[in-house]
């Protein structure tokens, strides 16, 4: 689990030991990679929200940096295993609907409230990848695309769970 918690926090909160463009001292970056590290940590001693869980529905709705919506799917959640070139215990996603036209064999892993979804585990050394944290009935986070030479953010993402009956 601490090989994927490193791979991840680098590529989405970017490569802090560099320096820093702009005037920033790479002290202030390793400053705001600690502070994103320490709000990782205490979201997974938190528990994972009783709405993630297997078999339910999650809509998941991504915006752009424009914030024109990109995509917008249903999976349900498994406890089914799925391999993924990424260390860690991955589950499948099943896809339900929606958009889904890039979206190849997803995997999701869940650490407390941080919930990371794998849009194809079909590629190796490149991650197309939702970021974020659950809360009861909510999932937040941006959509990247993580790669050897670190990470591009894409936009913004929402979850929430789909409710069939009131």
């Amino acid at each position: 689990m601490r090989m994927i918690l490193s791979l991840l926090l680098v590529g989405v909160f970017g490569l802090s030991g560099c320096s820093i463009h702009g005037g920033l001292s790479s002290e202030r970056g390793r400053e705001t990679f600690d502070s994103r590290q320490a709000h990782y940590q205490k979201l997974a001693s938190e528990p994972t929200p009783d709405a993630w869980r297997a078999g339910v529905d999650w809509e998941f709705v991504t915006t752009g940096k424009d914030g024109a919506v990109v995509e917008s799917f249903v999976v349900r959640v498994t406890d089914a295993p799925q391999h993924a070139c990424l260390s860690g215990d991955w589950r499948k996603l099943e896809i339900v609907s929606g958009n889904t036209g890039k979206l190849r064999a997803l995997a999701y892993v869940i650490d407390g409230r941080n919930l990371h979804v794998l849009l194809s585990t079909a590629l190796c050394d490149a991650y197309p990848m939702y970021a974020g944290e659950l809360s009861d009935n909510e999932f937040a986070g941006t959509y990247n695309f993580t790669h050897m030479q670190g990470s591009e953010e894409h936009g913004k993402v929402s979850g929430r769970p789909v409710r069939l009956f009131p």
